[in-house]
């Protein structure tokens, strides 16, 4: 017998006619139709075991314990690290890879291309996995039959419009997921070449994506010149939670921050706001409100306030995570309808702190799993796995399909074929 949630839909999945009626239920709750151009829609994710939250490799502490998760919004939490914890170096592992293996390069040229390379050799990164098959997922989930398991539905369409540039917005909102060559996604993979803003936004495809993007080669210099102006007490406001009241949020605190005469710029620091905000794009001027809460009273901002705001609530959304459609060019992300969510932030490590230089980039938040417009999860219970393994099986979805490469379909055959001597029991 199936059971429901509070909302009336499906709480546990138990056999794949469940998975069926709950993305149904859940495309329904979302308002989710067939008009809906793809792939903007429901994408999906299978846990083997509960409660994890969702967090992409990189960012996970290899001491779990040692982390504080704050609830930012009910959107995203921050997940903070005691100095004791231990984890993986993003921008080490990348180049280590590509120093090793020069000649994927040609064949994966984009970060992103290498990025997704890493979860097929299972490299922790800032990609998190996410396909459009929900029987994909489902198989995922199914894994372990010591532990229950947990399947996701992501709303791909509403994440996608939560980071956006006013100048681009579009009523109805815009609905394009963003793909290899988008401003966010580049500035995501910039990410893993640096911890600091300054060579961030210097790196030659980050340059490309502004200028790719509406925005002209003045803005993107005054731009590059602004952000190494940041200081650690602009970016703490800028990550700054710890602090923050229940009826406050980020831009109110920016704001605050910002008409603090203590936090003034200086004649020198104004003047290049002015210049930022005058190579803004036009539509970028008139939208601004856009990109801000109502009670923002954008219009008697000065100019050089304005822009300061923007950047701050601009690198504030490079903490978020986004959606993204990458280039399937390998076997296993297309057998597996493969999309990501690609995260933003960073960490700062020891080892890779430059002296006297302030400007970081701020810590990365993910999405609360607890989010029901975004996310939607249900539970496999355990006893219900090899069931449903079964039942997946009979239409076409096993290993051999889900993991296409050739050491996987050894591990395949040798399972499908590891048989009794009774020579009754063998296959004919």
């Amino acid at each position: 017998m199936t059971q429901a949630n509070d909302n009336g839909r499906l709480g546990k999945i138990h056999t794949v006619n469940d998975v069926l009626k709950w993305v149904e239920e859940v495309s329904k709750e979302w308002r989710i139709n067939s008009e809906h151009q793809y792939p903007v829609h429901l994408w999906f994710r299978g846990n083997r075991s509960p409660g994890h939250q969702l967090v992409p490799s990189i960012f996970r502490l290899q001491e779990e314990k040692k982390c504080t998760i704050k609830k930012i919004s009910s959107y995203y939490v921050d997940i903070q690290p005691e100095k004791s914890s231990k984890m993986y170096e993003e921008g080490g592992l990348y180049i280590h890879l590509i120093n090793r293996l020069p000649e994927i390069r040609s064949e994966f040229p984009s970060v992103l291309d290498i990025l997704s390379l890493f979860r097929h050799y299972e490299l922790p990164c800032r990609l998190l996995d996410w396909t459009e098959n929900v029987l994909i997922a489902l198989w995922m989930a199914s894994e372990d039959n010591d532990k229950d398991g947990e399947l996701f539905a992501l709303n791909a369409r509403k994440l996608a419009e939560t980071v956006d540039l006013p100048h681009q917005k579009k009523i109805p909102p815009n609905t394009a997921v963003y793909i290899t060559e988008s401003l966010h996604v580049l500035l995501r993979t910039g990410m893993v070449r640096t911890s600091y803003l300054d060579e961030l936004f210097a790196l030659p495809f980050v340059r490309e994506g502004f200028l790719g993007n509406g925005f002209s080669e003045r803005f993107w210099e005054h731009l590059l010149k602004a952000v190494s102006l940041m200081k650690e007490k602009d970016i703490g406001i800028i990550e700054g939670t710890e602090n923050m009241e229940q009826t406050e949020n980020i831009i109110d605190k920016i704001i605050k921050y910002i008409n603090n005469p203590s936090n003034s710029l200086s004649q020198e620091h104004a003047k290049l706001y002015k210049l930022l905000y005058k190579e803004m794009p036009p539509l970028m001027k008139q939208q601004l409100y856009l990109y801000f809460d109502n009670s923002v009273d954008i219009e008697n901002l000065k100019k050089a306030q304005k822009a300061r705001l923007w950047l701050f609530k601009f690198l504030f959304d490079l903490r978020k995570p986004v959606t993204v459609f990458p280039e399937r060019r390998n076997i296993r992300l297309m057998a597996q309808s493969g999309m990501f969510t690609i995260g933003g932030g960073d960490f700062l490590v020891e080892k890779i702190k430059r002296e006297g230089i302030e400007c970081r980039i701020p810590r990365p938040l993910h999405l609360n799993r607890e989010n029901t417009d975004l996310i939607c999860v249900a539970r496999i219970p355990q006893e219900c796995k090899k069931l449903l393994r079964v039942q997946l099986e009979r239409i076409g979805i096993h290993a051999a399909n889900v993991y296409p490469e050739l050491e996987s379909q050894g591990k395949y055959l040798k399972n499908l074929w590891y048989v009794d001597i009774d020579s009754s029991s063998v296959r004919g």
